[in-house]
């Protein structure tokens, strides 16, 4: 899978439509200063992929500063060069959406084309089950804790050095660790 772009719009602090595209193979870097949104954006991209649309206990991924929002996030993404677009909203009227290639599936039938695609099964009520927690164990990003490091073990062992000065930066800005 390639990651191609991402659109997020009322999802915690993005409340204001936020695109982000021009992803190429390989690893993406997403840096900026504190509070900028970076956790955010991981955590969009985790949801996209590993929650139900309908999913009942989202509700605090709606913005404080806008409680009518309408959390939305739609990724691009190829799978040997098929092109893909997701597209979920969740809490109020929640949606769901996935396009491969000229096919169109909606709602129930649009997760399971997405579980099958990325390879895990759902459980019934929404719950994640022990292979999509292995999937999100294996994206990388899509859950990250701003004090825990979220470079992967295997990207790490190639650039350890660079890993270890943000590591001990981070250990002495925190008091978790890598």
């Amino acid at each position: 899978m390639i990651l191609e772009s991402i659109s997020i719009q009322d999802f915690r602090k993005l409340a204001d439509k936020l695109t982000i595209d021009g992803f190429e193979p390989g690893l993406n870097i997403i840096a900026g200063p504190n509070e900028a949104g970076k956790s955010t954006i991981a955590e969009a991209i985790g949801t996209v992929f590993l929650e139900r649309y309908k999913v009942s206990t989202l509700g605090a991924i709606v913005p404080l500063h806008r409680p009518d929002g309408q959390p939305t996030v739609e990724v691009k993404f190829s799978v040997g060069g098929v092109p893909h677009t997701l597209r979920k909203s969740f809490v109020k009227r929640s949606r769901c959406e996935l396009r491969i290639g000229p096919n169109v599936f909606s709602e129930d039938e649009a997760e399971e084309k997405l579980a099958e695609l990325l390879g895990f099964s759902r459980s019934e009520r929404g719950a994640k089950s022990p292979n999509t927690r292995a999937f999100q164990g294996c994206c990388g990003c899509a859950k990250v804790r701003p004090t825990r490091c979220a470079i992967p073990a295997a990207t790490r062992s190639r650039i350890s050095a660079t890993h270890s000065r943000i590591c001990r930066a981070a250990r002495h800005r925190a008091a978790k660790t890598c």
